[in-house]
């Protein structure tokens, strides 16, 4: 009861404060969702339930006057506060995603949480890194501290503070990081320092970085990295890295004890390109633990209305306006095991009717007993209607999964009438349970 007080009087708070505070802006989204487990409509039970999320998004800004009128950001807020509610109607309130961000002259800070993404900061190859998400709270502070320099530090609550100093020296980049987590005994006192710079071959330019990170402690441990890029022609580019850590290294990038290489490149032309990527790590304390891959891949497309990467996403395929085909070889060898085959995974998309209709296939074939096939199609019925049918089937236990998704426009509006048809069939005594289900939901935002 508490924790719904306290959520509706900020949401109060907050309310009254933005009728008086400038450039505050409201905004949210209602869901309502039926849904029955069963395809034995009015004989068994099904679920109504409900959903508002309000968001706000604020900023304060300054004129000064100097030679002309100009115009600075003080602060900007954006967040969330969820009002979910089940089945028997009851309330419950919780903090959404959030994210305030101060700038100042000398300073520019921000405090996010609850899933919300800021951006990653980290030294080469990992050896310390702060991740742009934060599940709960986090906070950090850039300090512009002599030209070309910059001082970050991310404070990740409670036991953990990173400080990044990044810089430039001529055509070198530098920077030198510090990671004290005292969640741990003994606490963890990482450095790290890295360079990185562009040297002119011939015709092309090779991106070369290097890191050596320090954990200090009685036995201190150690990690270095070195990599080479280079795009030796508008179509090949090539790569190569290897990090190591020694057995009392805790710190990010290789594990403590272990060497690891990669080496990859690819070519790429208008209608195709191809890749191959090479990796092992090898175990100084044990040999039967290495482990190493080979991965080789090609993608083909009758047209580039699609980037290679987005050719088969599941947000973008049914956008391609010709077929497009994708095949990749995995080879690999786990610890403990010999190397061999792993998988090899082909992909397919094609419209079948201009604008109307598109069908994209994909398989992946580890043994005669593992391999899983997947169909799915989207086809625009008409100006309000898109139906997304898929039908995939995996050896392992049997398992036929049939589903059917098709999203109705309200009006003359985007708002989105789902509804959801699936059934799941499978052996009996297997790692899947069969299932049903019969859904409709709808997102109404204002």
């Amino acid at each position: 009861m508490t924790k719904k007080i306290m959520a509706l009087t900020l949401v109060l708070v907050l309310a009254i404060a933005g009728s008086a505070m400038a450039d505050v802006v409201w905004s949210g989204e209602f869901s309502a969702k039926g849904e029955s487990k069963s395809f034995k409509i009015g004989s068994d039970d099904y679920e109504l339930s409900a959903g508002l999320t309000l968001k706000v998004a604020g900023k304060a800004k300054s004129e000064t006057a100097v030679d002309e009128e100009t115009n600075n950001l003080n602060w900007e807020f954006s967040g969330g506060i969820n009002l979910a509610a089940g089945t028997d109607g009851a309330l419950t309130p919780s903090l959404g995603k959030y994210k305030l961000s101060l700038y100042d002259d000398y300073f520019t800070a921000y405090v996010w949480g609850n899933g919300q993404e800021l951006n990653d900061k980290a030294t080469y190859f990992s050896f310390i890194s702060a991740p742009k998400a934060a599940g709960t709270i986090r906070a950090r502070v850039e300090v512009p501290v002599v030209d070309p320099f910059k001082v970050t530090l991310d404070f990740d609550a409670k036991n953990n503070i990173k400080a990044f100093v990044d810089g430039k020296f001529g055509q070198f980049d530098v920077g030198l990081a510090y990671n004290r987590n005292w969640s741990k005994d003994p606490a963890e006192n990482i450095v790290v320092a890295q360079a990185g710079t562009s040297v002119p071959a011939g015709s092309t330019k090779v991106d070369l970085k290097a890191a050596v990170g320090v954990d200090i402690h009685k036995d201190p441990g150690i990690a270095f990295g070195f990599s080479a890029d280079a795009t030796l022609t508008d179509q090949i580019k090539v790569n190569a890295s290897v990090t190591n850590g020694n057995k009392d290294w805790h710190g990010g990038g290789p594990t403590a004890g272990t060497t690891n290489l990669k080496a990859g490149g690819s070519y790429t032309e208008k209608a195709f390109n191809a890749s191959a990527n090479f990796e092992t790590t090898l175990v100084k304390a044990d040999k039967d633990q290495n482990t190493n891959s080979i991965t080789v891949a090609a993608n083909y497309r009758m047209s580039d209305t699609l980037a290679y990467d987005k050719l088969f996403d599941d947000k973008e395929w049914f956008k391609n306006t010709a077929p497009a085909f994708g095949v990749s070889v995995k080879f690999a060898k786990a610890a403990g095991k010999d190397f061999g085959f792993d998988n090899i995974t082909a992909k397919a998309s094609a419209p079948v009717v201009k604008d109307m209709v598109w069908l994209r296939a994909t398989a992946t074939f580890k043994t005669k007993n593992d391999f899983t096939a997947k169909l799915d199609g989207y086809v625009t019925a008409s100006k309000k209607l898109t139906l997304k049918p898929a039908v995939s089937y995996a050896k392992v236990d049997s398992v036929i999964d049939v589903k059917l998704v098709g999203e109705y426009k309200i009006g003359m509006s985007d708002t989105l009438l789902t509804m959801t048809i699936q059934k799941v069939m499978a052996k009996d005594g297997g790692s899947t349970t069969p299932s049903e289900l019969i859904s409709a939901s709808i997102k109404v935002p204002f």
